[in-house]
């Protein structure tokens, strides 16, 4: 070989792989979470506001129907002036239960495109994943691997370089040879 190599730097490897271990236990969990929230937004879509705009519905149809002959009886009674109010109750049911029904439809409608539109994304996670899982941990065994190497070499390359700098080993070594 022509030179020594100037070894300085094993910590900074060092330092580097420790705060590579924490990043993939970090995105570890990030992705966790992310794949749970994701399963959850399915779940609240297709369960929980599926069932609650269907209660509304329900509740708001019976609000429709009790305001529809609250006015029926007040035409049959004749009084005029009882009649408007009752229609402005009729109306606001009816506007009440139409928002209600396009609030499931809507909700109907996320349910099934929620899979076309998430699935890229979760494949894109998967392959974060499978890298975190697969390459990153061979990727920490390299430069496991690189520091040993390198130790072992500046152990090694110590007594060297020491002659050649003509330092106090050297006068040693040279005195008994």
């Amino acid at each position: 070989m022509a030179g020594n190599a100037d070894v300085r730097s094993v910590e900074a490897i060092k330092e580097f792989r420790a705060q590579l271990v924490t990043y993939i236990a970090k995105a570890g969990a990030v992705l966790e979470e992310v794949h749970e929230e994701v399963v959850r937004m399915r779940l609240w879509l297709e369960n929980e506001q599926r069932t609650h705009w269907q209660s509304e519905i329900r509740r708001r149809t019976r609000q429709l129907e009790e305001s529809e002959r609250a006015l029926f009886r007040a035409k049959l009674s004749n009084l005029r002036d009882s009649t408007r109010g009752e229609q402005i109750m009729v109306n606001r049911a009816k506007a009440a239960l139409g928002h209600a029904e396009e609030k499931l439809a809507r909700v109907k409608r996320w349910a099934l495109g929620y899979d076309d539109q998430v699935q890229p994304l979760e494949k894109g996670l998967q392959k974060l994943r499978m890298y975190l899982d697969a390459d990153m941990p061979r990727a920490l065994a390299s430069l496991a691997q690189t520091v040993d190497h390198l130790e072992a070499y500046r152990s090694m390359a110590g007594p060297a370089t020491a002659v050649a700098d003509g330092g106090a080993g050297s006068e040693g070594a040279g005195g008994s040879t």
